[in-house]
C-alpha cells in the first residue's frame, strides 16, 4: 500500500527534485525490510525515480544502495530471477557522476550483487561498458588512498570484478584491459595496500588464475597462426556449450569465428573446428538479438557453403559444415528473415553442394545422417529447391542410401523426409515413382509406425503414398502391386487417430484404389472401412476429415459387411449423421454427408431404417433448408430421401420432415431439368401414402409439379416424371377424394402429350392421370370443355396399338359429348 502510495506522489509531483531525492532516501532504508512479494514493485519504483532524476547524486546513491540491499539478501541459487533490470540506470550513474565516491561505491556494490548469480547480468554489465566503470570507480584519484571510502569503493570494485569473473568471457575482456596486470603490480609494489583491499584483490586474481587458460584463449586475434586460432575456436566451443553460457554472446562468437575461417580458407582443421562452433551457435540462438541480421546472413551462409564446396572430399568437415548448414537453416526459419531474396542463390548452390557431397559419401551412413539432414534443412528453406532433383540424381543416391541402411533409423526419416519435399512439389513425380520407392515407404512405415517419435515421418511417408494415388489409374495400379500397402495405411491411421493430416490421407488412399468390388471387399476385410468409420467418429469436428471420410465410406460401403457398417461401438449411420450435425454451416460436409448416407441406404431397408432412427432425415432436410441456395445440396438432399422413403414404414415420418424442404429446394433451382427430375422421382415417393398428400398439397407441390411440366415440356423425362408425381397426388384412396382440376392445369397436361406424342411414358401416365381426375364431375366438365383431350388419347392409342391396360377406353367413355 505504501509502494502504491509512493508511486501515485511520484506521478503527481514529477517536477520536485527534493521530493524525489527524499523518496530515494525513503526507499534505501525500506529496502532492509522489503517483503519478497513487495521486492519486485519496490525496486520498479526505484528504478523510475532514478531516471527520472538521473542528474541526482542523491537519487543515484540511494538508488544504487536499494539495488545492493535487494539483491545481497535475495536467495543464492544460480537460478534467481532478475526482478528488475536495474543495471543501465546504475551504469549511467557511474557515467553521470564519476568523481562520487558515493555513488561509485554503491553501483559497484550493486552490479555485484546483481552479477554474482546472473550469467545473463554479467553478460549486459559487459555490453554496457560496466568494466570500464567499475575500473574508473578502482581507479578514482583520493589524496589520501588509505582512508576508508576510498579503500571501501576499491574493495567494491574488486567484487564487483570478482562477480563478473566468472564468465570467462568477461575476464578475457577484463584481462585485455589490463585490469589483471595492474592489480598484480599493485601488490608487489605496494605493501602499504590495506590488508582488506589485498585479500579481495587477492580473491580476484585467484580466480582469474583459476580461468587463465581458458580465458586467454578465447580471443581470436587477427595475428594468431593456423594452430592458435584452432586452439581458440575450441576453447569457445567449450565455453558455449558450458551452463554458463548466455545467448547475448552469440554475434560476437559468430563474428570471430566467420571471420577466422576467412583467413585460413584451406584449413580443413580451422573451417571443421568452426562449422562445429557455427552449429552450437545456431542451434542455441533464438531470440532476435542472437539471430544475425538480414543484411549479414549471405555472408554467413556463404561461408559455410564455400567451407564444404573446398573441403567436401574430407569426411568430418563435409560433417560439420552440413550440421553447420542445417542449423543454420532451423534457426533461419524460425526468423522474419527466412524469406530474404538475399539468399536464394546461396541456398540453391547450398542443395547443390551437398548433394554432390551425398555423391561421394553415399555409402557412409554416419555422414549420411548430417549431409541429409542438411539437405532436407535447406530444401525447407524454398520450396523449388526440390525440383532440382528430377535432374540431379538425388532421387537415386537417396534410394540407395535407403537401402544400404534399412535399421539406421535417423537416416530413414531424413531420406522420408527429402522425399516428401521432391512429391510435394514436382509435377513429374510419376516418373520417379516406381516399385523401389514405394517397398521403401511401406517397409518404412511397418517399422516406424509404431514408435511414439515417428509421428513427423509417418506422416510424410502416408502423404507421399496419397501423392501417388492422386496421378490417376497408373498411380493406383503402382500401389496396388504392393500387398502390403492397404495394412500399412490402416496400421498408420490407428496409430495415429488424432492426426487430421494422416486420417485425411489414408482415407483418400484407402478411397482411391477401391477401384471395383474385388478390391473394395479387400480394403473392408484388412480393416480400411472401419478406420474411415472411426475416423469421423473421433475427428467428426474437423470438416476436411469429415469431407474426405464421406468421400471414401460412399465409395466402400457397397463392399463392406453388415457387422462392420453396424458395429455396435461406431455404427456407420450413426457415425455420419453425428458428424453432420457437428458440422451444420459446412456446405461441403453437408453434401458429402447426404452423399454417403444415400450409398449406405442402397444396403437395404434395415441401413434405411436405421439411419431415419438416428434423426438422419431431420438432419438431410435441415441441410436442404439452410442451403437451399447450393443446387448441389438440394440434388444430394433429393436423392437420399427419396432412398429412405421408399420402405412404406418410413414415409410418414419421411413425410413430416421432408416435404416442404424438397418442395423448397425444387421452386428453388427449377430451371435445371436434373433437379427437377430427382425432385420429382422424390414427391412422387413421398406421395403414396394418403397422410402426405395433404403435406404435399399444403406444401404447394402441386403447383410447383405443373411449372416443372410449363418449363421443361420439351423434355420428356421431366414431363413424365410430374405426370406420374400428379396420378399419386391426385387421388386419396383413403378419404375417395380426387383433386380438383384448373384449366391451366389441364392445358399442361395436354401440352406434354402434344410435346411428346411419340414418348410412351408421358402418354401413359397423362392419360392414368386424366382418368383419375374423372372422379370428380366438376373435373369431368372441364375435361369436356377441352377440344384437344379425346383426338390426343385416340392417337396414343394408334400410335403404340396400346389400350394402356384399358383406361383410354375408360377416359373416352367418361366423355360421350366428345366422343
Amino acid at each position: 500500500k505504501t509502494l502504491a502510495h509512493l508511486k501515485h506522489v511520484m506521478a503527481s509531483h514529477r517536477t520536485s527534485q527534493g521530493l524525489h531525492e527524499t523518496i530515494g532516501c525513503l526507499l534505501s532504508k525500506m529496502s532492509y525490510f522489503m517483503q519478497k512479494d513487495s521486492r519486485e514493485a519496490f525496486l520498479c519504483i526505484a528504478a523510475d525515480n532514478m531516471r527520472a532524476y538521473s542528474n541526482s547524486w542523491i537519487v543515484a546513491l540511494h538508488g544504487c544502495q536499494c539495488f545492493a540491499i535487494v539483491y545481497a539478501r535475495m536467495p543464492t541459487s544460480p537460478l534467481a530471477p532478475s526482478l528488475v533490470d536495474g543495471i543501465p540506470e546504475i551504469i549511467s550513474s557511474m557515467d553521470t557522476f564519476p568523481e562520487h565516491r558515493g555513488v561509485q561505491l554503491e553501483a559497484c556494490a550493486a552490479l555485484s550483487a546483481l552479477c554474482i548469480n546472473a550469467p545473463l547480468n554479467k553478460a549486459k554489465v559487459q555490453q554496457l561498458g560496466g568494466i570500464d566503470r567499475i575500473k574508473s570507480a578502482f581507479d578514482l584519484f583520493h589524496p589520501n588512498p588509505n582512508e576508508d571510502i576510498c579503500v571501501t569503493t576499491k574493495i567494491r570494485a574488486c567484487t564487483a570484478l570478482i562477480s563478473l569473473a566468472v564468465d570467462p568471457i568477461v575476464l578475457s575482456e577484463i584481462r585485455a584491459k589490463g585490469i589483471i596486470t595492474e592489480l598484480i603490480y599493485l601488490l608487489e609494489e605496494h605493501s602499504d595496500t590495506p590488508v582488506k583491499l589485498r585479500i579481495v584483490i587477492q580473491e580476484l586474481l585467484k580466480v582469474a588464475s583459476d580461468g587463465e587458460d581458458l580465458g586467454q584463449s578465447l580471443i581470436l586475434r587477427e595475428t594468431s597462426g593456423e594452430e592458435e586460432t584452432c586452439h581458440c575456436i575450441r576453447a569457445n566451443l567449450r565455453v558455449i556449450t558450458s551452463p554458463d553460457f548466455t545467448p547475448n554472446r552469440i554475434p560476437s562468437v559468430r563474428s570471430s569465428v566467420l571471420r577466422a575461417m576467412r583467413r585460413f580458407p584451406l584449413s580443413a582443421s580451422v573451417h571443421q573446428d568452426g562449422c562445429k562452433l557455427l552449429a552450437c551457435v545456431f542451434s542455441i540462438a533464438f531470440d532476435s538479438d542472437s539471430i544475425p541480421q538480414e543484411e549479414i546472413l549471405p555472408e554467413v551462409l556463404e561461408t559455410i557453403v564455400l567451407s564444404l564446396a573446398e573441403h567436401k572430399n574430407i569426411a568430418a568437415t563435409a560433417a560439420a559444415a552440413c550440421s553447420a548448414l542445417q542449423n543454420f537453416c532451423v534457426m533461419l526459419s524460425q526468423s522474419d528473415s527466412c524469406d530474404s531474396p538475399g539468399l536464394n542463390n546461396l541456398l540453391s548452390k547450398s542443395s547443390s553442394e551437398v548433394v554432390s557431397t551425398i555423391a561421394i559419401y553415399h555409402q557412409d551412413k554416419d555422414n549420411l545422417e548430417q549431409l541429409t539432414g542438411a539437405l532436407r534443412a535447406v530444401c525447407a528453406m524454398r520450396e523449388g529447391l526440390a525440383l532440382s532433383f528430377e535432374t540431379d540424381g538425388t532421387i537415386n543416391l537417396l534410394i540407395a542410401a535407403m537401402n544400404a541402411s534399412p535399421d539406421y533409423v535417423q537416416l530413414q526419416r531424413q531420406c522420408i523426409g527429402i522425399l516428401g519435399q521432391f512429391f510435394f512439389v514436382s509435377q513429374r513425380t510419376m516418373e520417379f515413382a516406381n516399385d523401389a520407392i514405394v517397398t521403401l515407404i511401406v517397409r518404412f512405415i511397418e517399422k516406424e509406425v509404431d514408435k511414439d517419435d515417428a509421428a513427423d515421418a509417418i506422416d510424410i511417408a502416408i502423404n507421399i503414398i496419397l501423392i501417388i494415388t492422386n496421378k490417376g489409374f497408373q498411380g493406383v495400379m503402382l500401389l496396388f502391386r504392393n500387398e502390403r500397402l492397404v495394412e500399412s495405411v490402416v496400421s498408420c491411421m490407428f496409430k495415429y487417430p488424432n492426426s487430421s493430416s494422416v486420417q485425411c490421407a489414408g482415407t483418400d488412399i484407402l478411397s482411391n484404389v477401391s477401384l471395383d468390388n474385388y478390391i473394395r471387399a479387400d480394403v473392408c476385410q484388412k480393416g480400411g472401412t472401419s478406420r474411415i468409420i472411426y475416423a469421423l467418429q473421433q475427428l467428426k469436428d474437423d470438416p476436411q476429415v469429415a469431407c474426405k471420410a464421406y468421400s471414401a465410406l460412399a465409395n466402400l460401403v457397397s463392399g463392406a459387411e453388415v457387422e462392420i457398417l453396424l458395429a455396435p461401438d461406431a455404427p456407420a449411420p450413426a457415425v455420419m449423421v453425428n458428424a453432420m450435425t457437428a458440422n451444420p454451416q459446412n456446405l461441403t460436409v453437408q453434401i458429402g454427408g447426404a452423399y454417403s448416407l444415400w450409398a449406405l441406404s442402397a444396403r437395404g431397408d434395415a441401413f434405411k431404417q436405421e439411419i431415419v432412427n438416428v434423426g438422419g432425415a431431420e438432419v438431410i432436410a435441415a441441410a436442404m433448408t439452410r442451403f437451399v441456395a447450393s443446387k448441389q445440396m438440394q440434388a444430394r438432399g433429393f436423392v437420399v430421401i427419396w432412398s429412405l422413403a421408399v420402405p412404406k414404414a418410413l414415409k410418414a415420418r419421411m413425410g413430416q420432415c421432408a416435404i416442404q424442404p424438397v418442395v423448397n429446394g425444387l421452386a428453388a433451382h427449377m430451371p435445371s431439368e436434373k433437379i427437377c427430375e430427382e425432385a420429382l422421382g422424390c414427391l412422387k415417393c413421398l406421395s403414396t401414402i394418403a397422410v402426405n398428400k395433404e403435406l404435399l398439397e399444403d406444401a404447394g407441390a402441386v403447383d410447383a409439379i405443373y411449372c416443372c411440366m410449363w418449363l421443361h415440356s420439351n423434355n420428356a423425362i421431366v414431363c413424365k416424371a410430374a405426370l406420374a408425381a400428379l396420378c399419386n397426388i391426385s387421388v386419396n384412396v383413403e378419404t375417395n377424394e380426387v383433386t380438383e382440376i384448373t384449366t391451366e392445369d389441364l392445358d399442361a397436361i395436354v401440352f406434354a402429350m402434344r410435346a411428346h406424342p411419340t414418348s410412351k411414358a408421358v402418354q401413359e401416365s397423362a392419360i392414368i392421370l386424366l382418368r383419375n381426375f374423372t372422379f370428380s364431375t366438376n373435373n369431368v366438365q372441364m375435361l369436356e370443355q377441352n377440344q384437344f383431350i379425346v383426338p390426343l388419347v385416340q392417337s396414343a392409342m394408334s400410335h403404340f396399338n396400346d389400350h394402356f391396360q384399358g383406361r383410354a377406353e375408360d377416359l373416352l367413355r367418361v366423355l360421350p359429348a366428345i366422343h
